[in-house]
């Protein structure tokens, strides 16, 4: 699983104190289907929270589960009312599914994002997050912000697997 959170040229993930839900740059980004599939599931009645504020319920977050032809992808901590899709339809790859929001326990607007292998275990289906690819992005930076102003590098790459801290520009 990554976590997908916009940045500023700079590296700063918001403007203004970051009090608001709407100071983040990640807020109410629209999210579009990965792959061609079927949407399994779509939850859209959790209340958004305040950034650092998280809620009592960790599970009490909108999410959408989209079953496709890479697997089974998993779109979390969605904004109420901004799913664009319901359980059963088929979609699209590049369809707007939903927005960013910050439902559930995440401290600030993001997207938690997977892509999921199901499996049987003692009679039980379970799911486990797998290693996944992007077919096209552009890597904007090697640096993380704590390391000093951001440095852009601009190269193309493609069929790769990001790792922790790159700052990259999905296609």
């Amino acid at each position: 699983a990554i976590d997908f959170i916009r940045v500023d040229a700079d590296g700063a993930t918001h403007k203004g104190s970051g009090e608001k839900n709407e100071d983040y740059f990640s807020w109410d980004t629209v999210l579009h289907a990965v792959t061609d599939g079927t949407v399994r599931r779509v939850v859209d009645r959790f209340d958004d929270a305040l950034p650092c504020k998280g809620v009592a319920d960790p599970a009490a977050a909108n999410d959408l589960i989209l079953d496709g032809d890479a697997g089974t992808v998993f779109y979390q901590l969605l904004k109420k009312g901004s799913a664009r899709v319901k359980a059963g339809e088929k979609v699209k790859r590049g369809q707007e599914l939903a927005r960013v929001g910050n439902s559930g326990n995440g401290s600030f607007p993001h997207l938690h994002f997977a892509v999921l292998s199901r499996f049987e275990f003692e009679g039980k289906s379970l799911e486990s997050s797998v290693p996944f690819a992007f077919d096209d992005f552009e890597l904007s930076d090697l640096k993380l912000k704590s390391q000093g102003k951001l440095t852009r590098v601009g190269v193309r790459a493609r069929d790769l697997v990001v790792a922790e801290g790159w700052i990259v520009s999905v296609k």
